[in-house]
């Protein structure tokens, strides 16, 4: 019978948990069940056209627009079949706040186009996919997977005691060789660092899986040809 040694379990781990991240949202987005069609406001109807998408700044990322039409998302979320000069695309959007944002955008259009800093703050909007629409930290926040944040936190602290482990050879060859040490005791430097070295990892780790996150939501919300 053969055996297969694992040199790096801890490496195999985080290839896994970054696979399964990645694969769950592009299958979280095409597994949805749709359900009537949504009006965002009086001011659009159930139709938005050209005419509408322009005055209220609409799926501005779209070329050639002629209307569009939203369904809502029976787990959360909506779906918009768009309507172009030379195609007809669906975009799905699973953010579970993303049409009473839209709703909210519709509204007080006036009022967030004067101030559309504030709209963003309010509604915690850190990216736009490739029609315009917005990608919100609540999404990001239920999409973010954690494997790098944890495999860079750990890496962080075995780097911590690797260089602590150093020291310590370092400070026991000048012992061994009668040279006077420092006052300052190795272990303490290593206690200190070690915290701090998970702590520079974890917010590294973190940085990381949030932008894989974002990339992720782009990738699953790309304009899909309606078959």
């Amino acid at each position: 019978m053969y055996t297969v040694e694992v040199k790096n379990p801890v490496g195999v781990l985080l290839i896994i948990l970054v696979w399964l991240n990645c694969t769950y949202p592009l299958k979280r987005y095409a597994v949805h069940e749709r359900s009537g069609v949504v009006i965002l406001s009086d001011r659009v109807g159930e139709v938005i056209d050209a005419e509408e998408r322009k005055r209220y700044g609409l799926l501005e990322g779209t070329v050639d627009f002629r209307s569009a039409v939203l369904y809502e998302i029976i787990e959360g979320g909506y779906v918009i079949e768009i309507i172009t000069k030379d195609d007809n695309y669906v975009v799905v959007n699973r953010d579970p706040q993303g049409l009473d944002l839209l709703r909210d955008y519709v509204d007080r259009n006036e009022e967030v186009k004067e101030s559309k800093d504030d709209f963003e703050k309010k509604w915690k909007i850190v990216e736009y996919d490739k029609v315009g629409l917005p990608i919100t930290q609540n999404e990001v926040n239920n999409i973010r997977g954690h494997g790098l944040t944890i495999g860079c936190g750990v890496a962080g602290g075995l780097g911590t005691v690797l260089i602590g482990g150093a020291v310590l050879s370092f400070y026991g060859l000048v012992a061994a060789l009668g040279h006077e040490r420092d006052h300052i005791n190795p272990w303490i430097l290593i206690g200190a660092g070690l915290p701090l070295g998970v702590f520079t990892g974890l917010l590294a780790g973190i940085s990381i899986d949030e932008s894989r996150a974002i990339n992720w939501i782009k990738q699953a919300r790309e304009p899909r040809p309606i078959e």
